[in-house]
């Protein structure tokens, strides 16, 4: 909701793997007015974007994705050019926040991985109390 709200201009893309969350995403976004967001069923092994993305933005849900390099390679084709991958993850530890601590992974294991399926890290932001915040482009 709030990304489609900062690119009213835009399109956004909601993708999730669980037809349930699309739905709920559809009927939210059409209750907001959000035009511009539409909720996409994807497969574990591929995000199933209609067209090329500037952004593409994974918030909690890398420590759930289990063909790690295959689905981000496929991401890489969808990113436009200039385009970004954002990774928003729980850091490891015993936080009040996230999953048991042994799903959790390191942003060193994150970003080796992500470099792996054709991406370079470009930044990592430090303002999320609970999560790393890594931003990546095509290499």
């Amino acid at each position: 909701m709030r990304l489609a709200r900062a690119v009213p201009g835009g399109r956004v893309w909601g993708v999730d793997l669980e037809p349930n969350m699309v739905r709920y995403l559809e009927a939210r976004a059409a209750r907001e007015g959000l035009a511009n967001l539409s909720g996409r069923l994807a497969t574990a092994k591929d995000p199933l974007l209609p067209e090329p993305v500037d952004l593409v933005l994974v918030a909690n849900v890398y420590h759930h994705l289990e063909a790690r390099q295959e689905y981000f390679a496929r991401i890489a084709t969808f990113l436009a050019p200039g385009g970004r991958l954002v990774i928003i993850d729980f850091k490891k530890g015993d936080l009040p926040v996230g999953p048991p601590d042994e799903m959790k992974l390191a942003p060193e294991v994150v970003r080796a991985e992500v470099e792996t399926a054709g991406f370079l890290q470009i930044s990592q932001e430090t303002f999320l109390p609970h999560q790393y915040f890594l931003v990546f482009r095509k290499s």
